[in-house]
């Protein structure tokens, strides 16, 4: 995936919650825009639909909310 124009790798798993993103590396957001740490440990991105995915949650890395981002097209 790309986030902030930089690739990140990635992998789709699930969980007993449901299914989510696991970047490479730590992948957040906060009110000034994406926070892209490598040398920290990623989360994971839950993804809200595990057949068909059109959003992704990111972890507000100011205030420990979430960001919700929908897919623009259908890649």
């Amino acid at each position: 995936m790309t986030v902030a124009n930089q690739q990140v790798d990635y992998v789709i798993e699930s969980d007993k919650s449901s299914a989510y993103v696991l970047p490479s590396f730590y992948v957040g957001a906060s009110s000034q825009g994406f926070v892209l740490r490598r040398e920290h440990f990623p989360l994971k991105l839950r993804i809200d639909n595990d057949t068909h995915p059109g959003e992704i949650g990111l972890l507000d890395d100011s205030e420990g909310g979430q960001f919700s981002f929908q897919r623009v097209s259908g890649s």
